[in-house]
This record gives structure tokens, C-alpha cells and sequence, in this order.
């Protein structure tokens, strides 16, 4: 199981159980060049990977997650 979650403006929670937690580490593991990425979607939208149960009570589930590298490496401007 993950879930990710809107509580509140500039706020996202992530839930994961022992299997999400692995499915979730080998996403992350898997991106490797950039452009890289995976989508993660609940039932409700015909994907998989996506719990559509909230675990925060006033969480608001998202029902599709992309996760991936950026295509360009992007600098920090100098201070």
C-alpha cells in the first residue's frame, strides 16, 4: 500500500506499508537517466500502485503520482 496525501496547502503526506515501501524503493531505484520516470495511479483511475484509502482524516487522497528525474540538471543560482 501508498498513499499520497493533500492535508493542506504545501503539505503532502506519503503512507506506505512493507510492501509499498519496497515497491516504492525499487521505483525510485529504477530511474536512472534523465526523463526517467513512473506514474503510480489508484483503482479509481485504472492504475496500480495507489492505495485510494486516506490515512489521515483530513487527507484528501491523489489519485495519480509521477515520479522521475528532471530532464535537464537544474543549478542553484549563486548568492
Amino acid at each position: 500500500m501508498i498513499t499520497f496525501e493533500h492535508v493542506d496547502e504545501g503539505i503532502l503526506e506519503v503512507f506506505v506499508d512493507d510492501e509499498g515501501k519496497e515497491i516504492l524503493l525499487s521505483l525510485l531505484h529504477n530511474l536512472k537517466s534523465p526523463g526517467d520516470h513512473e506514474h503510480l495511479m489508484t483503482p479509481a483511475w485504472s492504475g496500480h500502485g495507489l492505495s485510494e484509502e486516506a490515512n489521515n482524516p483530513v487527507g484528501k487522497v491523489i489519485q495519480m503520482v509521477t515520479i522521475g528525474m528532471p530532464k535537464q540538471k537544474r543549478t542553484l543560482p549563486e548568492e
